[in-house]
């Protein structure tokens, strides 16, 4: 049996390459893209909708959530958006809040995109469910988060979504609609079920795992002795 062996600049090589591979998968990834183009709109007027998606075998930091939006004539509207974490057992739901979402400045009378950022760092942990929220507790602004009809949805790095059969809603997407003498703000309350998968797009930047950062270091090392030599 021959013994390999590697000399230094072989291992600073592999280094380098695992590290250039980390960074050209890391920065602003696309982990979810159900579309921002979607001419319905469903109303939350008062009212809520919770998505669910299940991350891959990776964990991401959150970078920003974008909604598609549709607005009435009245401001300023009072509308909450957060990332929630998800129960583990029984019937999968929206359970505790994960971290809230920036203020989108809506603009009234109009449909379009919003970019929000976490108001705090929040990172997405690998194999676990987090439900994307968008509410309103105001009655009568005409606010609404649109749809494609028929949805489609693009996910990466093995990010998973609930599936829908025809018409049939699933576990994995709630909502609430509400009047101005019962407003249920708690999504781990919501009992509506629905088949639509409403326009959303979530980014992440990749967390790299111990032994990617080690063969980083050790690149980095490598090539500052090959400075000082």
């Amino acid at each position: 049996m021959t013994k390999m062996t590697f000399t230094l600049k072989q291992y600073a090589a592999v280094a380098l390459f695992t590290a250039m591979t980390f960074i050209a998968n890391a920065n602003g990834a696309m982990l979810l893209d159900s579309g921002q183009n979607g001419s319905g709109v469903g109303n939350l007027n008062p009212g809520g909708k919770a998505l669910a998606f299940t991350m891959g075998d990776d964990a991401f930091t959150l970078d920003s959530v974008q909604f598609r939006l549709r607005t009435g004539d009245t401001a300023p509207l009072t509308t909450t958006f957060a990332i929630y974490e998800s129960t583990t057992s029984g019937t999968i739901r929206p359970s505790t809040l994960g971290v809230e979402l920036s203020d989108p400045a809506l603009v009234i009378n109009t449909t379009q995109s919003y970019t929000l950022t976490p108001t705090s760092s929040f990172t997405l942990q690998a194999n676990t469910t987090y439900w994307i929220v968008a509410f309103s507790a105001a009655t009568n602004e005409g606010f609404g988060w649109a749809f494609d009809n028929p949805d489609s949805v693009a996910t990466t790095n093995g990010v998973t979504v609930p599936a829908t059969s025809g018409s049939n809603p699933a576990a994995g997407r709630f909502y609430q609609f509400n009047n101005s003498s019962n407003i249920v703000t708690d999504p781990a309350t919501w009992t509506g079920l629905s088949s639509i998968t409403n326009d959303v797009v979530v980014n992440g930047t990749l967390i790299p795992e111990p032994t990617t950062l080690a063969l980083m270091g050790l690149a980095g090392l490598c090539f500052s002795r090959r400075r000082t030599q």
